[in-house]
Order: C-alpha cells, then structure tokens, then sequence
C-alpha cells in the first residue's frame, strides 16, 4: 500500500513538472517577430485535417483582402465550404460561415487559434520576454490565458516552430517550411499534444 502511494505522490509531482523549468532568462538578445512573420496575399493550400476521429480534406485559401482584413476559407474538393474566417486588420476574428457538424464554440476556438499560430497574430511584441535552454532561444508572447513561445535558433536568425502552452505545458506546436527569401509557407503542420487534432497545409502554385 504504501509503495502505491509513494507511486502516485511521483506521477502527481511529475505531472506537476514545468516543460520550461531549463530555460534562462535572456535579456540581452533580441527578436523581433516581423522577421519570421508570414505575408500572405493570394494563397491556395492542399489542407488536411484530422479532428479525433473525423478526417477533412480539400482546399485552403487564404487571401489579403483591400481592407488589410484577412480571409482563411476552406472547401471540399466538391465546393462545400467548411468555413469562412475573418481577422480585420486590428486583429478582431469573426467567423462568417461553419458547416454544421463544426459549428460549435470550442471547435470554433481551437481553429481560430490554431490559425492565429499560422498568422502570428495576437504576439505583442512590447510584452516579450526571452529564454534560453542553451540551443534555442524562446521568446514568450502572453495570449489570453496562455503564452506563445516563438522558438528559434539562438541568433534569432532562423525559425524553428511555435508553440502555445500553458505555464507549465505545450498544447499545441507549429512547425513549417519557408523558401530562402520568401515570407509565404510552402507547408505547415499544426499538433494537438492533448488530444488527436491535426492541420497539415501544402501550397499549390497558381
């Protein structure tokens, strides 16, 4: 009894343990967002994307509109639009459409933050503060109720992934890839640590 005790008191501390606790504060380095920031106009995405047990596939268009608002649209290959997301330019989010099996507030959410990883928006970069864990330099964003870590090489000269997490724990990570002297993703992979959520994008040419 008392070995399945001290057993659950190591699980308990365990799951207690800080993902970041090896990180060190940087005050001497800085990263400015706007270098690795993504500028979309006109892209067209193959887009995947597995919601528990559901798998959604089509096309994902996202488009720089005349009023500096952003458009985030995604189809079936047969024309039905899955949603329609809007961010105006000062950041506000509205979503103009969602197909209802998805239209639910946390489902909703999720995506819109999901998307807000791939936009790099809501990273106030007056609020910054940086760490580092020897390799890597993580820059830290506040974001409603968790942190944005911008994680890159420890020159800041190169992007490595995002990641949103609580004080204690990535949720979510962001990887993708950029062409030398391009400021559009050719691919983005987006994962769900908690439960089986993915967003897998490929850029078409057009």
């Amino acid at each position: 009894m008392q070995y399945l005790r001290f057993i659950s008191i190591l699980i308990l501390l365990g799951s207690c343990t800080s993902e970041f606790k090896n990180l060190s504060a940087r005050e001497n380095v800085n990263c400015e967002v706007d270098r690795f920031q993504p500028r979309f106009q006109s892209d067209l995405y193959s887009a995947n994307v597995d919601v528990i047990n559901k798998h959604l596939s089509g096309l994902l268009f996202i488009k720089l509109m005349p009023d500096s608002s952003i458009r985030a649209v995604f189809q079936s290959e047969m024309g039905l639009t899955y949603f329609d997301f809007e961010w105006t330019a000062t950041g506000n989010f509205t979503a103009r459409s969602v197909i209802k099996q998805m239209n639910k507030k946390a489902v909703i959410t999720t995506l819109r933050r999901d998307f807000e990883l791939l936009l790099m928006k809501g990273m106030d970069a007056s609020m910054a503060t940086r760490f580092s864990d020897g390799a890597f330099l993580y820059t830290k964003f506040p974001k409603e109720n968790e942190y944005i870590y911008l994680v890159s090489d420890s020159t800041c000269s190169q992007f490595v992934r995002l990641e949103s997490a609580s004080s204690r724990k990535v949720k979510v990570t962001m990887t993708r890839t950029m062409p030398e002297g391009s400021h559009t993703p050719d691919s983005v992979f987006i994962q769900h640590r908690n439960f089986k959520f993915t967003i897998s994008l490929k850029r078409i040419q057009h």
